[in-house]
């Protein structure tokens, strides 16, 4: 029948540019509220765990989602049973907060708060990103991605149901691959790539943030439950190499493009993790399909807003 009561740890703003400056689970939070303008029994309630510094701004920023039945509640995320307050009642947790302060001790002990109301049903780990326990990637792990697969473990014993996303690399502008500068009469359109020696023909597959978030919500209302119940989802919209990248910025501009290396030490921890083909997800293992009247923006999309945004600049 779908999740009634919903809360969101990690929508900290509504942001001030729309989807492409929203983080995920702020973005997740406006595809619900999306959801409920269209269907207004589609879900009853939705809790936004906010920390107990940020509460009064959080509470300001969301006022005007209030009448969708959208609540603030602070709650120290060092706290388990502070944890527990802010999220009793609901029945479905999603877990957006990330990072090597978060894994294992703030995300575990949201989980363990989830587990003590006696409410809540599922839990959804902040995964978005690559598919962690795919074969090809285990070698390629970093510490910071194992403490995600121990964190997993501990999910699937704690008794709830649970659901992991995974995304791929997230496709903004500027992409984690690439970035576009502005040209001059005298320099064409420049892509520096954020490596110095990759395979150039290494796959990425990805989505927007804003996509990424109507699945989820999708998923969350799905009718059918069990669909979705312990077992890793993949939403990705499209698939690229860095290659492909150049020609098609060299397609939608219409002109010549220089390709500025930056150094390997130089480059950014995704960008390397991309080189290595983490964040790619073969298409026969996507699961968009079951939602088809989403229809995400493909990577010549974001190319195209991209590009008309440097000619604005």
């Amino acid at each position: 029948m779908g999740f009634k009561r919903i809360a969101i740890a990690g929508a900290s703003s509504v942001g001030t540019q729309g989807g492409w400056s929203w983080g995920t689970g702020t973005a997740i939070l406006h595809a619900l509220v999306d959801l409920k303008r269209q269907d207004p029994s589609i879900w009853d309630t939705i809790v936004v765990v906010s920390r107990l510094e940020s509460v009064q701004r959080s509470s300001t920023e969301f006022a005007l989602l209030a009448p969708f039945g959208v609540e603030v509640r602070g709650a120290d995320y060092q706290s388990v049973e502070s944890l527990q307050k802010a999220i009793q009642g609901t029945e479905i947790v999603l877990s957006c907060i990330a990072g090597p302060a978060a894994i294992p001790t703030l995300a575990s002990n949201l989980l363990r708060a989830s587990v003590a109301t006696g409410t809540v049903r599922r839990f959804l780990p902040s995964e978005y990103s690559f598919d962690l326990e795919a074969p090809r990637n285990a070698p390629l792990l970093g510490d910071y991605h194992k403490r995600k697969v121990e964190h997993r473990r501990d999910v699937e014993k704690s008794g709830l149901e649970w659901t992991y996303v995974v995304t791929g690399s997230y496709l903004r502008p500027p992409s984690y691959i690439a970035t576009l500068t502005t040209p001059t009469p005298t320099r064409p359109v420049l892509i520096r790539l954020d490596l110095s020696t990759p395979p150039p023909s290494t796959l990425v597959s990805g989505i927007t943030v804003p996509d990424v978030a109507l699945y989820v919500a999708r998923l969350v209302t799905d009718p059918d439950e069990s669909w979705s119940r312990n077992k890793c989802v993949r939403f990705l919209a499209d698939e690229w190499s860095q290659t492909g990248e150049v020609e098609l910025v060299r397609e939608v501009s219409g002109k010549p493009v220089e390709v500025d290396w930056v150094e390997e030490k130089n480059a950014s921890y995704f960008a390397l993790q991309a080189a290595k083909g983490l964040y790619w997800v073969p298409k026969s293992e996507w699961d968009s399909s079951r939602y088809p009247d989403v229809k995400p923006r493909r990577l010549r999309d974001v190319v195209e807003e991209e590009w008309k945004r440097v000619q604005s600049a």
